[in-house]
Order: C-alpha cells, then structure tokens, then sequence
C-alpha cells in the first residue's frame, strides 16, 4: 500500500506583500473633521478591542462630507483593521457591510486574496499575545506602531488554500465558544 504524505510548504512573506493596499485613518484634528449629530459613524481603536466592532459611543460625520473620504477611509467586509496608535495590538476582519470610517489610531488594510483576510488576523493576534508590537512601537507621549514597520512583518504563510482551511477551523471554534458563551449567559444549561 502506497501511503502519500502530504507537504505543505510555507514561505516568509512581508505583511504588505500580501495586501492590497494599507491606510491610516482618517486624522481628525489634521484634516479638521466636523463632527454631526448625525450621519456616517467614525471607528476608533477603542471600539475593536473586545473582539467584534462596536459601534457603542462613536462620532459621527456629516453625510455631505462623506465623500472625501471614500473610498480610502471606508472599510469594506474581509478589511482587516489593526489597533496601531495609543492601544496597540487589537485586530479583526470586517464582517459588516455597514457603512463607516476609521480614525487616525486604526490601520486599514485589504488583503491581495480576500480567503487571506482571517489567516492574517489570526497571526496579527499572535504577535500581539507574544507582545512582538512592544517591539516596533515608537513614539513618547503616544505610543505607535507606523505602517512602514507593520507592512515590512516577516509571517510564515502556507498557501490560499491552506489559510482558507485553518481560517474556517478557528471561525468554527470562535462560533462554538460564542454558543456555549449564550448558553451560560442564560442559564441553559443545567
């Protein structure tokens, strides 16, 4: 009986290697934002920390001013928004197909293959449990990481296919843990 193994070979790539593109957000004391009672909801860092996008307490900008900004400041589903001045670290991959901006502390990246954008995250998350960002943050009185620094992160990468596999088992084991998460909340279980 013939048994074949299979290789997956992975290779080191540079973060900005297999993006798209990458934007800082929006600097809204630079660029003068107006900020409205209502219209078009502006993320900051603080509102990806726990893990999902919270839109709790953000700013708003006025919809006639939206389209300076769009489309570089308006993330779409399978972006990648990293936490990179002030809190540092945090990460997620847009799943929402809201309407939004970042602010000026969120990096904004678009991965090359939209089946990469999980992969990346989880090895963003990674880094970020090694305390690997503490060594490129810069700056005194406000910490950050710049985008040059973040793009030129060496990662281990397998291919598409693979990213996309190992993507979809921690999906599935992120869905389990928020169900068995509901279940104690709400005393289903006995």
């Amino acid at each position: 009986m013939d048994l074949t193994i299979c290789k997956f070979t992975w290779e080191q790539r540079k973060l900005g290697e297999m993006l798209k593109n990458a934007y800082q957000g929006i600097n809204t004391a630079g660029d003068k934002v107006e900020y409205s009672d209502d219209g078009i909801e502006i993320l900051q860092s603080k509102h990806i920390t726990s893990g999902v996008i919270s839109f709790e307490e953000t700013r708003m900008l006025n919809k006639e001013k939206y389209p300076e900004y769009f489309p570089k400041y308006v993330p779409t589903i399978g972006d990648i928004l990293f936490a990179n001045i002030g809190t540092i670290g945090p990460s997620i991959v847009v799943t929402t197909s809201k309407e939004f901006l970042v602010a000026w502390n969120i990096l904004k990246m678009t991965p090359k293959n939209a089946k990469s954008s999980k992969f990346i995250q989880l090895l963003l998350q990674k880094l970020n449990s090694r305390h690997f960002f503490d060594k490129i943050t810069t700056g005194n009185a406000t910490k950050f990481v710049n985008k040059d620094a973040m793009l030129g992160i060496d990662l281990l990468v397998p291919s598409i296919y693979e990213q996309s596999k190992i993507s979809e088992f921690f999906l599935s084991l992120d869905d389990t843990i928020t169900l068995h998460q509901r279940i104690y909340k709400f005393g289903l279980c006995t």
